[in-house]
């Protein structure tokens, strides 16, 4: 009959309108969480970029001692062998 159509129909639009907000929500948690894992990422290049960096200055600062500690070796066994 027309009144069990009109039930069918409106059981269907509510489980439709159900449906589409329960994907509206999770849409809206799945970009909370990508923005939050591309923060992370994001944070995790920088830090890994500034070790990089740091790694790279420290070597620079060891081989500049190592220079001047040779150039000291240098002056000292000038001094001790009597050479110019």
């Amino acid at each position: 009959t027309n009144s069990d159509e009109n039930e069918n129909t409106e059981a269907i639009q509510q489980w439709m309108e159900s449906v589409i907000r329960q994907i509206v929500h999770y849409k809206t948690q799945h970009k909370e969480l990508l923005k939050d894992a591309t923060t992370l990422l994001e944070l995790a290049l920088w830090k890994a970029k500034m070790d990089e960096k740091e790694e790279d200055s420290l070597g620079e600062v060891k081989a500049k001692k190592i220079k001047l500690d040779m150039q000291s070796e240098r002056r000292y066994l000038r001094i001790t062998s009597g050479a110019n």
